[in-house]
């Protein structure tokens, strides 16, 4: 009976060890995979660690750098100084540098323009073919001639001005010996519209009207046989044309002007009332100055 009691406590004994021993060896296990969830994190934390300070510390290496490339330029310019207030007044902020250089080229055109309308005077001349609408006779008309003139101007903005102008057209008629010769003065009033605002060499295009006195004069033997006064009347005209700045002062053009002189009836000048007119297109230059 002794005997059996032993046997089942020895039997106990042996199933205990057994099981503590099992739970020694998960709690070992359990204890090496805590470490080495330890070891993962601690090395998480470290690379974590050594990217933020990479992060930090790379912007400032650069910037650091760009320092010293900008004073090897500044050394390379070989500018001296002798004193502290000195050097200071020699440094290069080339940020700053930058911008200045874009607000110079954003006002570039807005300078040019203006610096243009400090020479607000100008004067020029044209010449050109004249076209007559008038005729001698009933039978006779005035032939093609030629047109020549010159001008002087005020501008008051980049788009207005005002001119007085003097030009003279002259041609012959289908009687032999017999010419006309046209002398115009006229106040005019001129606008210019330029294509692109921006640029200072941009092509304009311009148009004007005005008004003066005219003189139409035949010319020749004929003219002379019948001693034939010239006749003075009211001038109105009008021009249009197009235009460009070839250089800060001088600018050339082309146009066409219609120009016409009101005449009165002199039968014994050989008048007859009809207006001397006609279409010129010229071709010309202005110097501003």
């Amino acid at each position: 009976m002794v005997i059996e009691v032993n046997s089942s406590r020895s039997v106990y004994r042996q199933r205990n060890l057994l099981y503590m021993s099992h739970n020694m060896a998960g709690i070992a296990k359990l204890a090496m995979t805590t470490n080495n969830l330890r070891v993962v994190w601690k090395m998480k934390f470290k690379i974590s660690v050594l990217a933020a300070l990479l992060a930090v510390v790379f912007p400032f290496s650069v910037k650091a750098q760009e320092v010293k490339t900008q004073e090897v330029k500044a050394q390379d310019l070989n500018v001296s100084c002798e004193s502290g207030a000195q050097c200071d007044a020699f440094q290069v902020n080339f940020s700053e540098e930058g911008e200045e250089v874009a607000q110079t080229r954003r006002t570039r055109t807005r300078r040019t323009r203006r610096s243009g309308l400090d020479n607000r005077f100008y004067a020029g001349g044209n010449l050109g073919l004249f076209v007559p609408f008038f005729d001698i006779t009933d039978d006779d008309d005035a032939d093609v001639g030629f047109t020549f003139g010159g001008l002087f101007g005020y501008r008051f903005t980049e788009n207005i001005s005002a001119e007085i102008e003097l030009y003279d057209s002259l041609g012959g008629t289908e009687i032999d010996d017999l010419g006309y010769n046209i002398f115009g003065a006229s106040a005019n009033g001129v606008y210019r519209y330029y294509l692109n605002s921006g640029n200072p060499r941009s092509l304009y295009i311009f148009g004007g009207g005005g008004l003066g006195v005219g003189v139409l004069n035949f010319t020749g033997d004929v003219a002379d046989d019948a001693d034939i006064d010239s006749q003075t009347g009211f001038l109105l005209q009008g021009k249009l044309g197009v235009g460009y700045p070839v250089s800060d002062r001088i600018d050339v053009f082309g146009q066409s002007r219609f120009t016409n002189v009101f005449l009165s009836e002199d039968e014994d000048e050989g008048f007859t009332g009809e207006d001397g007119n006609g279409l010129s297109f010229d071709v010309g230059a202005t110097f501003k100055f």
